[in-house]
């Protein structure tokens, strides 16, 4: 055991770290997402992830793909100094860029289409949440895996805004001020952790080149690519659902939805920390990396699997506890989505830790783009006529398509 805590000391300490963080987290939304949704109401709850499904797209932008690509550079250039500041610098720099460019294109948008325009508070403050996310610089503590950092930030400023639901939201009136509570939450972390890493590891901000700038783009175009793909089957999905039905049938639809996306951050934990270390074992070690990701997939598949039967077996009882009497319709969305917990953790494996760490980044994003097309297709023919169950039909066919196609892949390649 002590052999086995001194070879993973890292990765230990910041699976640990990012599991106070996730713990954190559920902590919170166990308090505050059932007041939430019960406050709220099934109809503004469905506005506001409206809202953040369409701001997402703007996310998607702002990130470039740097949550991977940035992450792979600052892991394996961390022992030298002079092309971390270089690394940092021009990322920061980019989604500096891309943040105003985002912000002009959500305002030509709002105030062209009156279906936007009639809700831009809501757009404006969702918004938010993009510049947060994109000034947060989760990329660089991952890649430097020290992950302690991020949970004692985040967890500090989730706190205070807890506080804040409670006090300030009380009825379905105060939806906008449950966006602003949370979007300068987001905003506030963003600008703390950017600060904080100039001060702790004394990065030295360097204005970039033109040629560097060139540089990260073209290394980070095809994560980009795959996000976008990823973006049209996940987020996508939301956005078509809302135009082709009301508020309230995207309410049902984003509480089950939620529910999963708390079931898949109980072992995204472990995916986030691990990818690091696996992109420079890879680059060292091959053949101990592929023995140690065969290892998590067999033992991480088990415990997805039995998850994903429970909540299945549990679907009604789960969404009485979390999300009230209210949404009963949501209870034959979230049996059909309980699966994606499991198909997505295989899908990761084969992905994320092998594809793109082995450096098949336009293969993966050739897959993803496909299962886009697939989605796409499945939910402008099923959605408008089985609505919310049209839509978890087919964003499970959509992973599905992901996992077999990235496995195929790998053994074709004799690598998995």
């Amino acid at each position: 055991m002590k052999k086995l805590f001194t070879e993973y000391k890292t990765q230990i300490k910041n699976f640990s770290s990012l599991s106070i963080l996730n713990t954190a987290n559920y902590l919170f939304s166990l308090i505050t997402f059932p007041y939430v949704v019960r406050v709220i109401g099934v109809e503004k709850f469905g506005l506001i992830n409206f809202a953040a499904a369409f701001v997402a797209y703007f996310g998607l932008l702002t990130d470039y793909g740097f949550s991977w690509s940035a992450t792979q550079l600052i892991s394996i250039n961390r022992n030298e100094k002079t092309k971390i500041d270089k690394n940092y610098s021009a990322v920061i720099s980019i989604k500096i860029i891309l943040i105003i460019i985002s912000f002009i294109l959500l305002s030509i948008i709002i105030f062209s289409l009156d279906f936007f325009s009639q809700n831009y508070e809501l757009y404006y403050l969702s918004f938010l949440f993009v510049v947060g996310t994109a000034l947060f610089p989760n990329w660089f503590f991952q890649g430097i895996e020290k992950m302690g950092y991020i949970a004692n930030i985040t967890i500090f400023f989730r706190a205070i805004s807890v506080a804040a639901i409670f006090v300030f939201i009380n009825s379905p009136a105060d939806y906008l001020l449950l966006v602003a509570i949370n979007g300068f939450t987001t905003l506030f972390v963003g600008i703390f952790a950017l600060g904080f890493v100039q001060w702790k590891f004394k990065i030295r901000f360097v204005i970039p080149s033109t040629k560097e700038v060139s540089y990260y783009l073209k290394y980070s175009w095809e994560y980009f690519i795959s996000n976008i793909g990823i973006s049209l089957y996940t987020n996508t999905n939301t956005f078509i659902l809302g135009l082709f039905t009301s508020n309230t049938v995207v309410g049902y639809w984003a509480a089950a939805d939620k529910i999963r996306y708390a079931i898949l951050a109980l072992y995204g934990t472990f995916n986030q920390a691990v990818f690091p270390y696996f992109a420079k074992l890879i680059n060292e070690k091959f053949d101990e990396a592929i023995r140690k990701i065969k290892k998590i997939f067999h033992w991480g598949g088990l415990v997805s699997f039995t998850i994903s039967f429970l909540v299945f077996l549990f679907s009604s009882q789960i969404s009485l506890i979390v999300l009230g009497e209210g949404y009963s319709n949501s209870v034959p969305i979230l049996k059909i989505i309980s699966w994606l917990p499991f198909i997505i953790y295989l899908s990761n494996v084969f992905g994320i830790q092998l594809m793109l760490n082995l450096g098949f980044k336009k293969a993966f994003a050739k897959i993803i783009l496909f299962a886009a097309i697939i989605n796409l297709a499945l939910s402008f023919i099923i959605v408008p006529v089985y609505f919310a169950i049209g839509t978890a039909v087919a964003v499970t066919i959509t992973e599905i398509f992901v996992t077999l196609t990235t496995y195929l892949f790998l053994r074709k390649e004799n690598i998995f």
